[in-house]
């Protein structure tokens, strides 16, 4: 008789004959069926948003007439870990050069290649000082969900991004009042894929917009003077009563 070890068991195989052949064979199908059963893409696919590990176990039965002392079954166990390609893009929506005291507009766009749903992602956004009255609103698509619809200040947001592309985005907009003169820094907004899962390309998880040139505003009132042509023309300060961003207004400030 013949002998071969298997997965730490031992199969009996006669040495030679019909018996032999289909004892050899067996055993070695037992082997191929369970590296095959997890490599299949539809499960793959599949197996990113189960909650456990996925194993799964092949069984030959030799023929009657063989002798089979061994083990006749295989066991392939795959431990599952989550991966989330998550991309994040932010841009400005409203007018630039932003006009003083006017509403400045962001959109952040978080979306996910997948495999795995991103279930308790972060998303932060830490709004420029510049900008008063900041608040932000959150849409989500298809299967994704915002941890909240709306709220004030800086965003810090825990959603769900579900695999899927443009298909489940997650959409947030965020709105401040421009200051009255200067300049609105750049901001950059950033998202997290949640604890226990890894982003294959993290490149893309943060976006900046520039800075925004903020165009002052002249505040112009009715003027009154009195011309004359004795001795020449005398010219009133229109200007006097005038501001340009919240000051008076002078002939060296204004053009």
């Amino acid at each position: 008789m013949e002998t071969e070890t298997i997965n730490s068991g031992r199969q009996t195989f006669p040495e030679t004959g019909r018996g032999h052949r289909v004892a050899r064979n067996a055993a070695r199908l037992v082997r191929v069926m369970a590296a095959m059963a997890l490599g299949l893409s539809s499960a793959v696919a599949f197996a990113q948003n189960f909650p456990n590990s996925l194993s799964n176990t092949a069984t030959v039965i030799a023929p009657a007439n063989i002798i089979d002392t061994g083990n006749k079954t295989a066991t392939d166990t795959n431990t599952l870990a989550l991966s989330s390609d998550l991309k994040l893009v932010k841009t400005v929506t409203s007018a630039t050069p932003a006009p003083a005291g006017s509403t400045v507009t962001y959109r952040l766009v978080v979306s996910n290649a997948g495999p795995s749903d991103a279930v308790g992602a972060t998303i932060t956004d830490t709004v420029p000082g510049q900008l008063t009255n900041v608040s932000w609103t959150c849409v989500a698509s298809g299967t994704s969900t915002c941890g909240a619809a709306s709220g004030t200040g800086n965003v810090n947001l825990t959603a769900t991004v579900a695999a899927g592309g443009a298909a489940n985005e997650v959409a947030i907009t965020v709105s401040g009042t421009a200051p009255a003169s200067g300049t609105i820094a750049a901001n950059t907004a950033t998202v997290t894929v949640p604890t226990g899962s890894t982003d294959p390309n993290p490149g893309d998880n943060t976006s900046t917009t520039p800075t925004i040139p903020v165009t002052a505003a002249i505040v112009a009132n009715p003027d009154s003077g009195t011309a004359t042509t004795a001795g020449g023309v005398a010219v009133a300060n229109v200007l006097s009563n005038d501001t340009l961003a919240g000051v008076t207004a002078t002939p060296s400030t204004v053009t």
